[in-house]
């Protein structure tokens, strides 16, 4: 079979030679957490949060993380954000630790918008932060306030604004970073059902354009089956991951997509993995315990 160009590169030397993988957006190596405990000196007499973890997420997955409370889902974002650094093991984003580079952004689950100044202002705040020439940070606002569609709604102020609105605004504050990893958590929580259905239509239309890496915390399975092409369903006590689940939809994926039979397949299936690894729920499994997924993620 003859050798194209776009598929290999040619070495000073003449050889023909594989291009090299892209490499992880997202890396974890036996990366654990423990907080220290009130009640007794040094760090290992508190339980850990989250065992030794090893994930690798690759440029451009959506990946949706599920699991009961307590599981350290919130916990696994503030590692990746470097707003909290693990007890052990490493992690790299695009090859470099947390908090060493600009290409990153995080939407909480509140909108978290500082209610003195208008849309326009909130979505340059981070911008403001990073010292982006004006030029620039006005170039970035209105393409984000755009993307959200909220352009019409630059100069209101968060009081005019409904919670859909606020998480648009939020999630424009953070696309304005122009961020190569996106971390998101549970930021359509509060909503009501319609509005957290139109805005994970929306997301997923965003995503499709920029194809920045997103890990999107949830406790909605039919959410993250919906948004994801991978689903990470993590168990407690300690924070593990029990089952790593490859989405089998294709996109774009629509308000059709939630009434078709592999999509409900799909959510009764990842239902159940969820429910047995809850020890609330009876069922669940034991700390060591991991299971393989119908579609295993490689």
């Amino acid at each position: 079979m003859p050798v194209t160009s776009s598929s290999f590169a040619v070495s000073p030397a003449g050889a023909a030679t594989a291009p090299a993988p892209p490499p992880p957006a997202l890396r974890l190596e036996q990366v654990s957490k423990r907080f220290r405990s009130s009640d007794a000196p040094g760090p290992a007499s508190a339980p850990p949060v989250l065992a030794p973890l090893d994930l690798t997420i690759s440029p451009g997955e959506f990946v949706a993380v599920l699991g009961p409370s307590g599981c350290g889902k919130s916990t696994l974002l503030r590692l990746l954000s470097g707003l909290a650094e693990p007890s052990a093991g490493t992690i790299t984003i695009d090859g470099h630790p947390p908090g060493q580079g600009d290409d990153l952004a995080y939407v909480f689950q509140d909108a978290t918008l500082l209610p003195w100044l208008r849309v326009d202002a909130n979505v340059e705040t981070l911008l403001r932060l990073r010292r982006v020439p004006a030029a620039e940070r006005a170039r970035r606002r209105e393409a984000a306030l755009a993307l959200v569609g909220l352009a019409d709604r630059a100069r209101a102020y968060p009081r005019q604004l409904s919670g859909g609105q606020k998480m648009r605004v939020s999630l424009a504050r953070a696309l304005a970073t122009e961020p190569r990893v996106l971390l998101l958590d549970e930021p359509f929580g509060a909503l009501d059902e319609m509005t957290r259905d139109r805005l994970g239509e929306e997301l997923l239309a965003i995503h499709a354009r920029q194809r920045w890496t997103a890990l999107f915390v949830t406790h909605s399975v039919a959410e993250a089956v919906f948004l994801a092409t991978r689903i990470l369903v993590l168990a407690p006590r300690p924070g593990r991951i029990a089952h790593d689940l490859r989405v089998e939809l294709p996109y774009p994926r629509t308000h059709d997509t939630r009434r078709s039979a592999d999509y409900l397949r799909l959510v009764a299936e990842v239902s159940a993995r969820l429910r047995a690894v809850d020890p609330e729920s009876g069922t669940g499994v034991p700390p060591a315990a991991s299971s393989s997924a119908p579609s295993p993620a490689p």
